[in-house]
Protein backbone atom coordinates (compact mmCIF):
# COMPACT_ATOMS: atom_id res chain seq x y z
CA UNK A 1 0.00 0.00 0.00
CA UNK A 2 1.28 3.46 -0.86
CA UNK A 3 2.00 5.96 1.88
CA UNK A 4 0.13 9.30 1.99
CA UNK A 5 1.97 12.54 2.62
CA UNK A 6 0.87 16.04 3.44
CA UNK A 7 1.53 18.36 0.48
CA UNK A 8 4.13 21.10 0.88
CA UNK A 9 2.89 24.60 0.32
CA UNK A 10 4.49 26.53 -2.49
CA UNK A 11 4.56 30.20 -3.32
CA UNK A 12 1.55 31.48 -5.23
CA UNK A 13 2.22 32.23 -8.88
CA UNK A 14 5.43 30.18 -9.06
CA UNK A 15 5.48 27.81 -12.01
CA UNK A 16 8.44 25.64 -11.06
CA UNK A 17 7.60 24.84 -7.47
CA UNK A 18 8.54 21.46 -6.14
CA UNK A 19 5.36 19.49 -5.51
CA UNK A 20 5.08 16.91 -2.80
CA UNK A 21 2.76 14.16 -3.97
CA UNK A 22 -0.12 13.17 -1.72
CA UNK A 23 0.56 9.49 -2.36
CA UNK A 24 4.06 8.12 -2.88
CA UNK A 25 5.29 4.63 -3.60
CA UNK A 26 8.13 2.74 -1.94
CA UNK A 27 10.55 4.41 -4.36
CA UNK A 28 9.46 7.89 -3.22
CA UNK A 29 7.84 8.77 -6.58
CA UNK A 30 4.16 9.77 -7.03
CA UNK A 31 1.94 6.72 -6.96
CA UNK A 32 -1.64 6.20 -8.04
CA UNK A 33 -4.03 4.93 -5.37
CA UNK A 34 -7.45 4.18 -6.86
CA UNK A 35 -9.27 4.34 -3.51
CA UNK A 36 -7.91 7.82 -2.80
CA UNK A 37 -7.52 9.46 -6.22
CA UNK A 38 -10.94 8.57 -7.66
CA UNK A 39 -12.82 9.95 -4.64
CA UNK A 40 -10.58 13.04 -4.39
CA UNK A 41 -10.80 13.73 -8.14
CA UNK A 42 -14.59 13.44 -8.10
CA UNK A 43 -14.91 15.83 -5.16
CA UNK A 44 -12.51 18.38 -6.63
CA UNK A 45 -14.13 18.29 -10.08
CA UNK A 46 -17.59 18.79 -8.57
CA UNK A 47 -16.15 21.95 -7.02
CA UNK A 48 -15.05 23.10 -10.48
CA UNK A 49 -11.35 22.15 -10.44
CA UNK A 50 -9.53 22.17 -13.76
CA UNK A 51 -6.99 19.49 -14.70
CA UNK A 52 -4.14 21.81 -13.67
CA UNK A 53 -5.73 22.47 -10.29
CA UNK A 54 -6.44 18.77 -9.83
CA UNK A 55 -2.82 17.88 -10.60
CA UNK A 56 -1.59 20.55 -8.17
CA UNK A 57 -3.91 19.23 -5.47
CA UNK A 58 -2.47 15.74 -6.00
CA UNK A 59 1.07 17.13 -5.92
CA UNK A 60 1.90 15.96 -9.44
CA UNK A 61 2.39 17.59 -12.82
CA UNK A 62 -0.39 17.85 -15.37
CA UNK A 63 1.45 15.37 -17.61
CA UNK A 64 1.40 12.82 -14.76
CA UNK A 65 -2.33 13.37 -14.30
CA UNK A 66 -2.89 12.85 -18.04
CA UNK A 67 -0.77 9.67 -17.94
CA UNK A 68 -2.83 8.37 -15.01
CA UNK A 69 -6.05 9.17 -16.89
CA UNK A 70 -4.82 7.15 -19.89
CA UNK A 71 -3.53 4.30 -17.73
CA UNK A 72 -6.49 4.09 -15.32
CA UNK A 73 -9.83 4.43 -17.15
CA UNK A 74 -11.79 4.51 -13.87
CA UNK A 75 -9.99 7.74 -12.89
CA UNK A 76 -10.66 9.27 -16.31
CA UNK A 77 -14.32 8.26 -16.10
CA UNK A 78 -14.68 9.75 -12.59
CA UNK A 79 -13.12 13.05 -13.72
CA UNK A 80 -15.20 13.30 -16.91
CA UNK A 81 -18.43 12.39 -15.12
CA UNK A 82 -17.88 14.83 -12.24
CA UNK A 83 -16.95 17.69 -14.59
CA UNK A 84 -20.02 17.01 -16.74
CA UNK A 85 -22.23 16.90 -13.64
CA UNK A 86 -20.77 20.16 -12.27
CA UNK A 87 -21.12 21.85 -15.68
CA UNK A 88 -24.72 20.67 -15.87
CA UNK A 89 -25.60 22.14 -12.49
CA UNK A 90 -24.04 25.49 -13.42
CA UNK A 91 -25.66 25.46 -16.87
CA UNK A 92 -29.06 24.78 -15.31
CA UNK A 93 -28.72 27.61 -12.79
CA UNK A 94 -27.46 29.95 -15.54
CA UNK A 95 -30.42 28.94 -17.73
CA UNK A 96 -32.85 29.62 -14.85
CA UNK A 97 -31.26 33.01 -14.14
CA UNK A 98 -31.50 33.95 -17.83
CA UNK A 99 -35.29 33.57 -17.81
CA UNK A 100 -38.02 35.69 -16.31
CA UNK A 101 -39.91 33.60 -13.79
CA UNK A 102 -42.55 33.81 -11.09
CA UNK A 103 -41.56 32.56 -7.65
CA UNK A 104 -43.63 32.09 -4.53
CA UNK A 105 -42.25 33.82 -1.44
CA UNK A 106 -43.46 34.15 2.12
CA UNK A 107 -43.59 37.35 4.08
CA UNK A 108 -44.14 37.50 7.83
CA UNK A 109 -46.79 40.07 8.77
CA UNK A 110 -48.52 40.92 12.01
CA UNK A 111 -52.30 40.45 11.83
CA UNK A 112 -54.35 41.09 14.98
CA UNK A 113 -51.19 41.01 17.08
CA UNK A 114 -50.04 37.62 15.78
CA UNK A 115 -47.20 37.01 13.30
CA UNK A 116 -48.31 35.07 10.24
CA UNK A 117 -46.48 33.89 7.15
CA UNK A 118 -48.35 35.11 4.09
CA UNK A 119 -47.42 33.64 0.69
CA UNK A 120 -47.14 35.95 -2.29
CA UNK A 121 -45.95 35.64 -5.88
CA UNK A 122 -43.11 37.72 -7.21
CA UNK A 123 -41.84 38.08 -10.78
CA UNK A 124 -38.07 37.79 -10.99
CA UNK A 125 -36.73 39.50 -14.10
CA UNK A 126 -34.18 37.74 -16.24
CA UNK A 127 -30.48 38.36 -15.70
CA UNK A 128 -29.24 39.79 -18.99
CA UNK A 129 -25.61 38.88 -18.26
CA UNK A 130 -26.60 35.28 -17.54
CA UNK A 131 -28.59 35.19 -20.77
CA UNK A 132 -25.63 36.50 -22.75
CA UNK A 133 -23.26 33.93 -21.24
CA UNK A 134 -25.78 31.14 -21.89
CA UNK A 135 -26.15 32.20 -25.52
CA UNK A 136 -22.37 32.58 -25.93
CA UNK A 137 -21.84 29.04 -24.68
CA UNK A 138 -24.61 27.60 -26.86
CA UNK A 139 -23.77 29.47 -30.09
CA UNK A 140 -20.33 31.13 -29.84
CA UNK A 141 -20.22 32.12 -33.52
CA UNK A 142 -23.29 34.29 -33.14
CA UNK A 143 -23.26 35.34 -29.48
CA UNK A 144 -19.65 34.71 -28.41
CA UNK A 145 -17.90 37.31 -26.31
CA UNK A 146 -14.87 37.36 -28.65
CA UNK A 147 -16.72 37.32 -31.95
CA UNK A 148 -15.69 39.71 -34.68
CA UNK A 149 -18.31 41.69 -36.51
CA UNK A 150 -18.40 41.94 -40.28
CA UNK A 151 -16.81 45.11 -41.63
CA UNK A 152 -19.27 47.88 -42.40
CA UNK A 153 -20.07 48.63 -46.03
CA UNK A 154 -20.29 52.44 -46.01
CA UNK A 155 -21.10 52.69 -49.72
CA UNK A 156 -24.06 50.34 -49.34
CA UNK A 157 -25.27 52.28 -46.27
CA UNK A 158 -25.15 55.54 -48.27
CA UNK A 159 -27.14 53.95 -51.13
CA UNK A 160 -29.76 52.68 -48.65
CA UNK A 161 -29.99 56.09 -46.98
CA UNK A 162 -30.39 57.77 -50.38
CA UNK A 163 -33.18 55.33 -51.27
CA UNK A 164 -35.01 56.08 -48.00
CA UNK A 165 -34.64 59.83 -48.56
CA UNK A 166 -36.05 59.43 -52.09
CA UNK A 167 -39.08 57.59 -50.71
CA UNK A 168 -39.95 59.94 -47.86
CA UNK A 169 -38.17 63.07 -48.91
CA UNK A 170 -35.27 64.60 -47.02
CA UNK A 171 -37.05 65.91 -43.95
CA UNK A 172 -33.97 67.77 -42.79
CA UNK A 173 -34.19 70.25 -45.68
CA UNK A 174 -37.85 70.04 -46.67
CA UNK A 175 -40.10 72.81 -45.35
CA UNK A 176 -43.44 71.78 -43.99
CA UNK A 177 -46.63 73.52 -44.99
CA UNK A 178 -48.94 75.08 -42.42
CA UNK A 179 -51.51 72.32 -43.01
CA UNK A 180 -48.84 69.66 -42.25
CA UNK A 181 -47.85 71.58 -39.10
CA UNK A 182 -51.50 71.69 -38.01
CA UNK A 183 -51.87 67.95 -38.59
CA UNK A 184 -48.74 67.23 -36.52
CA UNK A 185 -49.95 69.53 -33.71
CA UNK A 186 -53.31 67.78 -33.71
CA UNK A 187 -51.54 64.44 -33.24
CA UNK A 188 -48.94 65.41 -30.64
CA UNK A 189 -50.49 68.47 -29.03
CA UNK A 190 -49.11 71.99 -28.67
CA UNK A 191 -45.38 72.53 -28.09
CA UNK A 192 -44.28 72.44 -24.46
CA UNK A 193 -42.13 75.54 -24.80
CA UNK A 194 -43.31 78.37 -26.96
CA UNK A 195 -40.69 80.38 -28.69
Amino acid sequence: MAKRKTPATGRAGTKNIRRTPLVVGANGKPAYDSDFHIVAARRQCLLGASDAELAADFGVGVSTLYAWRRQFPELDKAIRHAKRLADGVIAESLYEAAQQRVVTQEKVVVIDGAAQAVPYRETVLQDVTAARHWLAARNPERWGLNRTEAPRDHENEERQLAAVRALIGDVSVRKTSSSEDAAVRALIGPPLVSG
